[in-house]
């Protein structure tokens, strides 16, 4: 069916909340339609889908749910879009009681069969696992795909290094958006942009007036760059607003999703910042219903982000089959039919091409093996003799500008060939496989290491070396020193590796000269290694353009130590690889 104007009614309206504030509303369904459907609700934070915006883009998401026999209903959370209302916090609890209110909006309408499922990608995936806490009961099911379950240790400051390339590009990404500012135009050119701007995201009947005075509302009310560089703790960004309002990491909401729980269809990838750590998180924490599915995307699956296809490679399953499977998600759990599994994990694995699945992770029959850092930048399977390495930090070193951190900027992501990225980094490497190799879980790695400066970015790359040189990025991980300390709190949620806080009360800074344990999980990941081929673990100080630069001025000297006194090594759940 071509998605013409002809193949559907987009209708937009306000609909007020509790406290007068007004939410447009788009709701799209079949021309002529009069029968009842289920609804699928999507809240977003940047602009919903309005009629405007479905033709204008390629493949529409919400013209293939209302062809999968959805009525859908998306929504501009409070302080965005055509939307009314301040927004002092991200997804605040206030804006999470507007989800409820929409439920129930949405079951009072003539078209609606009183069910309701929701899915949606990045926030808008979080705001449909958010809305579970109000335990609504026309809510079905969710699909959240590419979240953040902990905002802190998965994207903005994972192990505790500020994320500088997301955050500040997220914070002038949505500040424009707040003041309505959607296009560079010169000034010829703006009376026209402006009226395009408004029909593209104004309700129906409203001939800008509203519109005006919704961003008029929003205020310059973002200042989400300034308070990103206030935080250094967890505990920094945890205040309440002016108004009361208070922000909600999910992580934090565990016991409330669970006491909300609907059967959940989570999607994440392997290469897509924290999220596939995340799925993993829920996955041994939560006691609900869910079903996971990790691939080797970008974020929201538009890519084949496997290092080992080409990067233009389109992804498998292409995105109407995503749509579908997700469809077929709803309709199985709108008819009654439970999981096959109460839990239960699909995942691809890089280098083997396949997918697999399990309900138990890691999965059966791994076991973890220890390399150790060797003398003459060797790794090897026993600790060798004691001794020490020496790195002088290089600040400009770099995992490109398209990899996990930048793709929920809405890029690709390009690991490319890093025989030049690693040329500046303290690497060592193991003597060639004499089998095929799989890696699937969570590797932890352990650094025994003094530095000159009280703090700074300690990065752990594994990589893959084949025969001829070229060099595979695998996964990373990374710790701020000034968080090494080991929590005995009880942690927030089940995750590899030992306990952090990340509190302010337990900043440990480093004694320059002095030796300290780092040990710290790298995010999580399936691959398998050919025979013949290498294994590299690569140190770094510094991520430029990623990572905040740590100290922010001056030189940084390490000293690794290795051997049997002083153990340095990295730890994979791996086991023989057997097609």
């Amino acid at each position: 069916m071509p998605e013409t104007a002809e193949a559907f009614d987009c209708r937009s309206l306000y609909v007020p909340m509790r406290d007068g504030v007004r939410l447009a509303v788009s709701v799209l369904m079949p021309a002529g339609f009069t029968g009842k459907r289920p609804a699928l609700a999507v809240f977003t934070r940047y602009g919903r889908a309005t009629r405007a915006g479905i033709l204008a883009i390629p493949f529409s998401e919400s013209l293939a749910f209302m062809r999968e026999g959805f009525v859908v209903v998306s929504v501009d959370v409070r302080g965005t879009g055509a939307s009314f209302g301040r927004r002092l916090v991200e997804k605040g609890r206030e804006e999470i009681r507007d989800y409820g209110e929409i439920f129930d909006w949405i079951v009072a309408q003539p078209w609606s069969d009183g069910r309701i499922v929701s899915t949606g990608v990045s926030y808008l995936g979080n705001a449909c696992e958010a809305a579970l806490i109000n335990n609504h009961p026309a809510l079905v099911a969710v699909a959240p795909r590419f979240t953040d379950f902990d905002l802190y240790e998965h994207l903005l400051f994972p192990g505790g290094m500020p994320d500088v390339a997301f955050a500040l590009a997220w914070a002038e990404m949505t500040a424009t958006l707040d003041r309505g500012e959607t296009l560079e135009v010169s000034a010829s050119d703006r009376e026209a942009a402006e009226r395009s701007k408004i029909a593209a995201a104004a309700v129906d009947g409203d001939d800008g007036t509203l519109f005006r005075a919704a961003i008029a509302e929003h205020g310059n009310q973002n200042g989400l760059a300034e308070r990103f560089a206030r935080i250094v703790f967890r505990d920094d960004g945890g205040k309440p607003a002016a108004n009361g309002d208070r922000a909600v990491d999910l992580c934090d909401a565990a016991a409330e999703i669970v006491a909300g729980a609907r059967p959940a269809f989570h999607w994440a990838s392997w290469l897509d910042a924290g999220t596939a750590a995340g799925v993993l998180a829920r996955f041994h924490t939560l006691d609900m219903p869910m079903r996971i599915k990790i691939g080797a995307w970008n974020h929201g699956a538009m890519q084949d982000a496997s290092p080992y296809t080409p990067v233009d490679t389109p992804p498998v399953p292409d995105r109407p089959s995503q749509i579908r499977e997700i469809a077929a998600f709803f309709h199985a759990r709108l008819a009654g039919e439970p999981l096959p599994a109460r839990k239960s994990i699909e995942y691809f694995t890089l280098g083997a091409g396949c997918w697999r699945a399990t309900q138990v992770w890691p999965p059966v029959g791994l076991a973890v093996r220890d390399w150790y850092f060797d003398a003459e930048d060797c790794l090897s399977d026993a600790p060798g003799a004691t001794g020490h390495d020496s790195y002088h930090v290089d600040f400009a070193a770099s995992s490109g500008k398209a990899n996990r951190w930048t793709t929920q900027l809405g890029r690709d992501v390009d690991y490319r060939d890093r025989r030049a990225a690693d040329a500046v980094l303290k690497t060592y490497t193991s003597a060639p496989l004499s089998g095929a190799l799989e890696i699937t879980g969570t590797p932890l790695a352990t650094l025994q290491v003094a530095s000159n400066r009280t703090d700074g970015n300690f990065i752990v790359y594994l990589a893959e070396v084949a025969p001829n040189g070229r060099v595979t990025y695998l996964t990373e991980g990374g710790l701020r020193a000034l968080h090494r300390a080991v929590s005995d709190a009880p942690a927030r949620y089940v995750r590899p590796g030992p306990n952090r806080s990340f509190l302010r009360a337990d900043a440990t800074p480093l004694v320059p000269g002095e030796f300290a344990t780092l040990c710290f999980p790298l995010l999580p990941l399936s691959v398998v290694i050919k025979a013949g081929h290498r294994l590299r673990v690569s140190l770094a100080g510094a991520d430029d353009g990623i990572f905040e630069r740590l100290p922010p001025e001056g030189d940084a000297d390490w000293t690794i130590a290795r051997g049997a006194g002083q153990i340095s090594f990295v730890r994979l759940p791996c086991a023989p690889w057997t097609p």
